[in-house]
Formats: structure tokens, sequence, C-alpha cells
């Protein structure tokens, strides 16, 4: 049986193409104003950034948005709740305060995924290093892909479950595995 393979975008743009994907693999993308067509999932949690995404999400994309705002939006169609993340409470866990990104990766965590190929993951804070890397530890069996066009300047060796990919490695591995 293979893995589950889920696709997170983080907060900066990337021009990947992920034409050649099949509809098996999911792709999750934190909040942006430009989304890959093959999009499953948006997950913000800012009311500007769903108010464009209502009008700017690719078909068939479902805007995820935590409880709070889901309020405003419920009768909005393509617009759904984000779930509770109950197992991150221990961690003073809040989809309102969290970036996008790491909410969108939180996403993909409940969602069950095996492997997390990570593209435009925004790592020029230093809160947004130590929550991946919080996040990445916390999810041992789980299989963390950074995808990169240009080596990025940081690895986190200590983490077994972490690896960097160029995007031809990446495009290769993805192909073989379908």
């Amino acid at each position: 049986m293979q893995k589950e393979q889920i696709l997170v975008f983080g907060e900066k743009p990337s021009d990947i193409n992920l034409d050649f994907l099949n509809t098996k693999h999911r792709v999750i993308v934190a909040g942006k104003n430009v989304y890959p067509a093959r999009t499953n999932y948006i997950c913000l949690n800012n009311v500007h950034q769903i108010d464009a995404a209502i009008k700017n999400r690719p078909n068939n994309a479902i805007i995820m948005a935590p409880k709070l705002l889901y309020s405003k939006y419920v009768f909005h169609e393509f617009v759904e709740c984000l779930p509770d993340f109950k197992e991150l409470d221990a961690y003073g866990w809040n989809s309102e305060a969290v970036s996008q990104q790491l909410l969108s990766l939180g996403f993909g965590m409940w969602l069950g995924a095996e492997i997390v190929y990570l593209f435009g993951y925004n790592l020029e804070m230093q809160k947004e290093v130590e929550n991946l890397q919080a996040m990445i530890q916390l999810y041992p069996a789980t299989e963390f892909v950074y995808v990169y066009k240009t080596m990025p300047k940081f690895n986190f060796k200590e983490l077994k479950n972490f690896s960097l990919r160029s995007y031809d490695e990446f495009r290769k591995k993805v192909i073989k595995h379908e």
C-alpha cells in the first residue's frame, strides 16, 4: 500500500508546476493570493484573505477557516470549518493565531499525511523555524520533505524524518510513486 502524500504550500510565492500530479495527491495552500490550479484546500485565518479567496479560488478548492471565522462564512459555498486540533492543545495551539502556513501543515497532519512535501514555506522568521521543527518532532512517523528550486540555507540534520529535495528529485519520486 502506498503512503499518503500531501503537498503543503507555505506563504512564499512558488512557481512550481503540478500538472504532472494525479488527483490522489492532496494540495493544501496557506494564505496566498495566487493558488496552484490543483489546490484542494486553502487554509486561512485572516478575514481579508478569506474574502479574496472566495473570489479567486481554483475550481473545487475548499477554503478552510477556524471556527470563529467560519461562523461568519457558514453560508458561503466552498468554505468549511477547520478541525479543533485537540491533539495540539497541550502545545498552546490556537488556529486563529498561528501562521497560516503552520495552520496548513497542522491540517495536513490532521488529514493523516504520511509524507508531507513543503513548498514555499517561509522560514525567514526564527519563530517559523522553531514551529516547523516542533511539528516535525511531534510527528516522528511522518516524513517531511522540503522541496526547493535553489538550495535553502537551513538543514535540520538532527531530525531523522526531515529531508531536502530539489524540484527535479521530487518530480521523479512522485511520478515513480504513482
